[in-house]
């Protein structure tokens, strides 16, 4: 066996000697790296569950706000739809009033000018029953061709009839 490693370019002592120093650098390695190094991971696997545990609670705490934000809107269009409706009636009812007031002023301004066109008409018939006296007389002047007629006579003739 000797032979056969000298024949493959293998020193026995050398490789005895590269297997202690290789376990003697992995006690070393492993006496000083291993407790830092698995407190550096442990800390990180913490962080790391601590974060799982933070993003999951955001969760949580987003699903109940969505909650809270579906309740509040449909809240919100409840009193939306309240307000429009009152918005509404209030609206007609101030329409009615106004039809009310405007029915009140149509039937104030027609009879305001049923009593004008009554005092019109009066004025009017006054005004043609005077000068169908003054017509009347210069006619009847022209006719018979007599200036002592009377007004008061025509006047009289005329109520008469």
């Amino acid at each position: 066996m000797k032979e056969l490693l000298n024949s493959l370019g293998i020193d026995i002592k050398l490789l005895i000697f590269q297997i202690f120093n290789f376990f003697i650098l992995f006690f070393i390695l492993y006496k000083f790296l291993s407790k830092p190094l698995n407190s550096i991971i442990n800390e990180r696997k913490a962080q790391i569950e601590e974060g799982f545990k933070k993003y999951e609670e955001a969760l949580s705490l987003i699903k109940k706000i969505n909650k809270i934000k579906k309740k509040i809107l449909a809240k919100a269009e409840k009193e939306k739809e309240r307000i429009l409706f009152e918005a509404q009636e209030e609206k007609n009812l101030i329409l009615q009033k106004a039809l009310i007031e405007a029915q009140i002023e149509k039937d104030k301004a027609k009879s305001r000018l049923k009593k004008e066109l009554e005092t019109e008409k009066q004025n009017f018939l006054n005004q043609v029953e005077k000068d169908s006296v003054e017509l009347f007389f210069s006619l009847a002047k022209k006719i018979f061709n007599r200036s002592d007629l009377d007004k008061d006579y025509i006047k009289k003739i005329l109520a008469n009839k």
